[in-house]
């Protein structure tokens, strides 16, 4: 049999960009690395080869009469095998229909006559023959169009190389001469056909429709239309290419006076430029933060590729060395230091394209070429090096599928994830008074448009480390991640990696130990993981309704994902028959330890819930998934978990909590709470009494009768129990109404100022509190209330007497049990932390202490402190915040009316400035103002020893790049005396103790304790800062008890 014991556990939230070291609190992250105003588009820019040598025979293969009517000649079967070898590595043909045909014309030369080519210009001294036969063009066109589903979320464009040609054509009449500088001799005067055009211009592709109409358009602008003699530009096409992203005007005419043919200038995409005039500026297609990549395919060596080398020398300042004049073929650069390739593909990688937007737009370059020449590949890998893209070197045109499934991933891969890390800190002994030993890691990424979440585990050394099997930190000495740790439930090393190792690696197998209940079967006291409730495509009891979806069809499919198949291939191995390897992210999820006993052993669960929509169980020893649950509200919500859509999805974000608590059979329950957060209004209580048998206790929502004000649940509940009567106790749940959906775009709060208290067993309303048509109101309570409840037991008799809550707007509410004849419970609004004129934000919990001797009196008194900080927009820099500290003297029963003072509340003009002269006759508490425009606190004070210690973040005046938006500015830690503000530090005016660049949005500040001492060290941190700061004179001891229940 086992017994429970509820863990206060230690958290610490972390975000990480896997390209610095920088660190912000993940549930900031909303605000900062994925605001709109910095969001990353993907543009990718597809520059194709369009010379001759593509409307050759692939392979050379080709049969001499038509394989349809003679299936079974040789060479007809053989051309017929190759095109079926081709055609099945397309996986995309429900979207993009297959479109390679063999090509039929009569230019064969006898295989008995010497030929120097297999083309246009093979000199045949006998008529040609007929030929059937695939072209190298149509198996590219084929390939890249069968790709085109796997960039929806992108934005993709194409161009294809110019003709290129007039020197070619004046040096072939003039019979090839050989030892000259072709170049000089030959230059295109006026710069005629040369570089490339736009045949598709960029556009998102958002469906797979849009992905199949650029692939008809492909096939009527790219195959057809090959000239004599196009020649392979490839620095030029680049050069045009970098004009066309960043709206300039090309050098190049599009004109047929100019040498343009008409075939191309009729398959030029006219929407590419402004007022769709071929000769004015391109059309600007790099926007604020994007990510910009260049993906040129090309299939032989640059020819003729010199007519922008004057420009690029301007831009770039590099230099180009001349093949030998006695070479075989002088137009063809061989060399890295015949082209600018490499040094036009450094510059757009480096240098700044779009200066006049906000951040550094930058392009990079990739290349997928089919050149057989090891030494010409040079050129290419050059090229990447610089620009730091890839080169993928092939052998055979029909290996570029895979290629460019490659490289899309690459691409994909190199916008820059983020990577957050939820830490919380455990005793393996289940017993909170022992020494904290383990720690559970949310980690999760968001890379290549989906967003991936694991746990972990790890060891707590006696330094206070987290550190793995091979006792490697999971952190490094600069805050970044250690790459070599290797977590406690992993084989392998994955410390650093949401994709590998930890839960991942014990995930119940696609179809079974998910689960969920649908509304209509929503009973309280259900147990949750039965048969009847699996995650499965064949479960019927879950409706088309239940999922948003119309068909059969769309509902199972559905289903798999929500049972765990990697139907989206979100690990891009090609398969999606398995089970997917995340949990989903857990933007603002810390794990939850609930410990279990059997005998004096303890067999602790570890909880999270995830963005995905589930709350997860494992088992903390070894990792065994115990379950996964998903709230009904969540399942209409799977469909949008392909990469494809851009709108961020929240699922079960918020809090976790648990408490025991007295069944109405009088039986002791463990409850676990939860809200939704971002994910809705629900709140949710589950009986986890029983380790692997959960059971659905309750739940409420706006549409439930008296919630009606309840906003997103970000607010954590507080749970505790009251005395109703003598005879009489009750717990409760004491809830904010959350977060209006409207804020902070909108001053008018609808939802969320409402404060709720429930039965802790069965959810029933108790009371309701807000400013009209609740049980209670007060006037005043016209804002949402998402910080959490706190709860005081001021006469220490182990029940309830008042609770604390502050809304969004500063206003510190206080209730009352007070059992008088006509009522059980009181409220009130005990003070106002801001000015009617100002508009501060205040986002973070109050801190409530019992102290004495504050404000001339000897009697206890209520401490309440909170601080400002708007956490919606972290680095403005117009408001100057505020710390307030409120002395309550009422602390057994609170004044008559809630009247504190002639006006009623307490307001920041009957607070006393720091430094100011204290009034000790009517000693209210006492205000400091931040001392820097736009500083501001984004986390609960720490009130510790009669001293008040506060931790702040001062932004950035010019952020070094909004694109890199990790960049916070200065974190500080200031102190001060409790009871009157005063300094600690001999400097009575400097209230400021420390402070350092900021890796982040400065946390709580705790006090660190030593595991192996008896006596508290001496030192504050802030989140992930150790600050160092000398407090020896402060000696304080440990004091032990364990209360059971």
């Amino acid at each position: 049999m086992y017994r429970l014991l509820s863990q206060p556990l230690k958290a610490l939230t972390l975000l990480v960009s896997s390209l610095c070291t920088s660190i912000v609190a993940a549930d900031e992250l909303d605000y900062i690395w994925f605001s709109p105003d910095v969001a990353q588009n993907i543009n990718i820019l597809f520059v194709l080869d369009a010379s001759s040598s593509l409307v050759e025979s692939y392979k050379l293969k080709f049969s001499l009469v038509d394989p349809y009517l003679n299936p079974y000649d040789p060479n007809a079967a053989a051309l017929l095998a190759t095109k079926n070898a081709i055609e099945s590595k397309l996986v995309n043909t429900a979207v993009v229909p297959m479109t390679l045909t063999e090509s039929h014309d009569s230019w064969h030369c006898p295989v008995d006559v010497e030929l120097y080519a297999e083309g246009y210009y093979a000199d045949c001294p006998v008529p040609y023959m007929e030929r059937w036969f695939l072209q190298r063009i149509d198996v590219a066109r084929t390939v890249i169009s069968d790709v085109l589903p796997a960039l929806v979320g992108t934005n993709v464009g194409f161009m294809r190389t110019g003709l290129n040609n007039k020197s070619f054509w004046r040096w072939y009449a003039d019979g090839g001469p050989t030892g000259i500088n072709i170049r000089t001799a030959y230059p295109d005067a006026g710069q005629t056909n040369n570089g490339a055009y736009v045949i598709q211009a960029m556009k998102p592709i958002e469906t797979n429709e849009d992905a199949s109409e650029i692939a008809l358009r492909l096939d009527q602008t790219y195959v057809e239309n090959i000239l004599d003699a196009n020649q392979t530009p490839l620095t030029e096409s680049l050069f045009e290419a970098f004009y066309y992203l960043t709206g300039q005007k090309s050098i190049w005419s599009k004109k047929a006076a100019f040498g343009w043919p008409d075939e191309h200038l009729d398959d030029i995409d006219t929407s590419a430029y402004k007022n769709e005039n071929l000769n004015l500026n391109y059309k600007e297609n790099i926007t604020e933060c994007s990510s910009n990549h260049i993906v040129m395919v090309t299939d032989g060596q640059p020819t003729y590729d010199w007519h922008a080398n004057s420009e690029i020398q301007a831009l770039t300042g590099g230099s180009v060395s001349m093949p030998s004049y006695s070479d075989s073929y002088p137009e063809r650069d061989r060399l890295p230091e015949h082209t600018l390739l490499d040094e036009l593909s450094g510059y757009l990688a480096t240098h700044d394209v779009m200066p006049d937007l906000n951040g550094e737009q930058l392009i990079t370059t990739h290349f997928i070429s089919t050149w057989s020449e090891s030494e010409a590949r040079t050129i290419l890998d050059e090229a990447a090096l610089a620009s730091g893209g890839f080169h993928k070197a092939l052998d055979d045109v029909a290996d570029l599928h895979e290629a460019l499934q490659e490289l899309l991933a690459d691409i994909k891969n190199m916008s820059k994830p983020a990577i957050g890390y939820n830490v919380l800190t455990a005793s393996s002994s289940g017993h909170p008074i022992n020494t904290t030993d383990e720690a559970f890691v949310n980690i999760w990424e968001m890379k290549a448009g989906h967003w991936f979440g694991n746990l972990k585990k790890f060891k707590v050394n006696e330094k206070g480390e987290l550190v793995g099997k091979n006792n490697q930190p999971f952190l490094s000495d600069d805050g970044s991640v250690n790459p070599n740790t290797t977590s406690l439930w992993s084989g392998e090393v994955d410390g650093h990696s949401p994709t590998k190792g930890g839960a991942l690696d014990h995930l119940s197998s696609f179809g079974s130990n998910r689960f969920s209940i649908p509304q209509s079967q929503l009973i309280k006291n259900t147990t949750i993981n039965q048969t009847t409730y699996v995650l499965d495509a064949d479960n019927a009891l879950f409706t088309n309704a239940d999922l948003a979806v119309e068909t059969d069809q769309d509902r199972k499919h559905l289903l798999k994902w929500a049972g765990g198949m990697d139907i989206y291939d979100i690990d891009d191995d090609k398969i999606s028959e398995e089970t997917r390897q995340s949990l989903g992210d857990q933007l603002n999820q810390k794990p939850y330890v609930i410990s279990y006993f059997n005998g004096s052993k303890a067999h602790p669960v570890v909880f999270t819930g995830s963005n995905e929509g589930y709350l997860h169980a494992f088992d903390s020893s070894d990792g065994e998934h115990l379950y996964s649950f998903m709230p009904f509200e969540f399942l209409k919500n799977i469909q949008y978990m392909d990469s494809s859509n851009q709108t961020k999805h929240y699922g079960l974000d918020g809090a976790l909590y648990s408490h025991d608590i007295n069944s109405q059979s009088g039986s002791a329950k463990t409850m676990l709470y939860f809200g939704l957060g971002r994910g809705g209004s629900s709140f949710y209580a589950l009986d986890v009494t029983e380790r692997t048998q959960p059971k659905y206790a309750w739940s409420i929502n706006n549409e439930s009768p008296g919630f009606n004000r309840l906003g997103l649940s970000v607010s954590q509940a507080a749970v505790g129990t009251i005395k109703r009567s003598e005879n009489d106790t009750q717990d409760i749940v004491v809830l904010g109404g959350g977060l209006d959906p409207n804020m902070p775009y909108s001053s008018e709060q609808q939802l969320g100022n409402a404060l709720y208290i429930m039965d802790a067993a069965t959810g029933d309303l108790l009371w309701s509190i807000s400013n009209e048509f609740a049980d209670i109101n007060i006037p005043e309570m016209k804002y949402s209330l998402v910080s959490k409840p706190i709860l005081i037991d001021a006469n220490h008799d182990g029940f309830i007497d008042t609770f604390f809550i502050n809304d969004i707007r500063g206003q510190v509410f206080r209730c009352d049990i007070v059992r008088t004849a006509l009522k059980i419970l009181d409220c009130g609004r005990l003070g106002v932390a801001q000015y009617e004129n100002e508009d501060l934000v205040f986002t973070n919990n109050i801190d409530v202490s019992i102290s004495s001797g504050l404000g001339g009196h000897s009697r206890y008194q209520f401490i309440i402190a909170l601080s400002s900080g708007n956490r919606f927009n972290p680095l403005d820099i117009e408001e100057q915040n505020r710390l307030v500290v409120f002395i309550d003297d009422f602390i057994y029963q609170p004044p008559e009316g809630y009247q504190y003072t002639n006006a009623g509340s307490i307001f920041p003009n009957d607070l006393t400035s720091v430094g100011g002269v204290l009034d000790k006759g009517g000693h209210r508490g006492w205000l400091f103002q931040m001392p820097h425009i736009g500083e501001k606190s984004f986390a609960q004070t720490l009130i510790f020893n009669d001293q008040i210690f506060m931790s702040t973040l001062t932004p950035p005046v010019n952020s070094v790049n909004p694109c890199e938006p990790v960049h916070f500015g200065t974190a500080s830690l200031y102190g001060f005396s409790l009871k009157d503000g005063e300094a600690l530090s001999n400097d009575q005016d400097s209230y400021l103790l420390w402070s350092d660049e900021a890796r982040g949005l400065p946390g709580s500040p705790d006090m660190i304790t030593r595991a192996a001492s008896a006596t508290l060290q001496n030192s504050i941190n802030i989140g992930v800062d150790q600050t160092n700061i000398d407090l020896d004179d402060i000696v304080l001891f440990r004091t032990y008890w364990y209360q059971s229940r």
